[in-house]
């Protein structure tokens, strides 16, 4: 059993787990001093390959069923972060930014439907 608390990028510690033949068993996500810190416990079983969203490497599926109060703040982080982006480029015309503003878009609706959807669970 792994137990792991990465400092930087859980996404790419869960996308390497998943991908990698690991299990997933548990995880908690712990806020101290207005930071987000992720906990992660994990095995390897030697699964097959495992595909997720990439919305399941940043937020955690552990972390999305159960549906904790600090799983909303780090949902509201990342629409507040996304639509900050958005805003910054939102007067420019250039053809690579329209995209990036799609992609912030359906981001952004991506994590307010996590969020609408774990409410009605609670």
């Amino acid at each position: 059993m792994l137990i792991l608390q990465p400092v930087q990028f859980p996404e790419t510690l869960r996308e390497y787990l998943y991908t990698n033949g690991f299990e997933i068993c548990r995880e908690e996500l712990i806020e101290d001093d207005g930071k987000i810190y992720h906990i992660i416990a994990a095995r390897y079983k030697n699964l097959k390959l495992q595909i997720k969203p990439r919305q399941v490497y940043e937020l955690g599926e552990w972390n999305i069923r159960q549906n904790t109060h600090i799983l909303q703040v780090l949902i509201d982080k990342k629409i507040r972060k996304n639509k900050t982006i958005l805003q910054s480029i939102e007067k420019s015309e250039k053809q690579i930014t329209f995209q990036k503003k799609q992609e912030l878009l359906a981001e952004i609706k991506i994590y307010e439907e996590l969020k609408e959807n774990a409410l009605k669970r609670s």
